[in-house]
């Protein structure tokens, strides 16, 4: 499940906040991602929507998840803290997250679901 992480913050907002916050100009942006930079200006006036290539190339040089960039986040961050406050408790939950350490992708996703559930008892 995904929630949108800030409701009042549109993506022209965000992309000009990442780009500020990175110490770079528009000239930059258009020479690292080989996008113009009147282009890059009409992105942050939300004058223009980028592709998906180009938020996947915003995303890398703002160092930020794709998912991040467009206001975004999976409900696993939602849940963290409680996680963490669970896992430190109990000993049992310890192992599994041991366990999984050490698995395959698909024992890490089998015991995921699980400690989800464990969360939301």
């Amino acid at each position: 499940m995904i929630r949108k992480k800030e409701p009042d913050m549109d993506l022209g907002h965000r992309l000009r906040q990442l780009r500020e916050k990175s110490n770079m100009s528009i000239y930059d942006v258009e020479r690292a991602i080989g996008v113009h930079f009147s282009t890059v200006s009409k992105y942050e006036l939300n004058k223009r929507q980028p592709s998906l290539e180009v938020l996947k190339e915003l995303a890398g040089l703002y160092q930020v998840s794709l998912s991040e960039l467009i206001g975004e986040e999976p409900k696993e961050q939602e849940l963290s803290q409680e996680l963490i406050s669970t896992l430190t408790r109990r000993e049992d939950l310890r192992k599994l997250l041991v366990l999984a350490a050490d698995g395959d992708r698909e024992t890490i996703e089998l015991i995921s679901k699980l400690l989800e559930k464990i969360v939301h008892k």
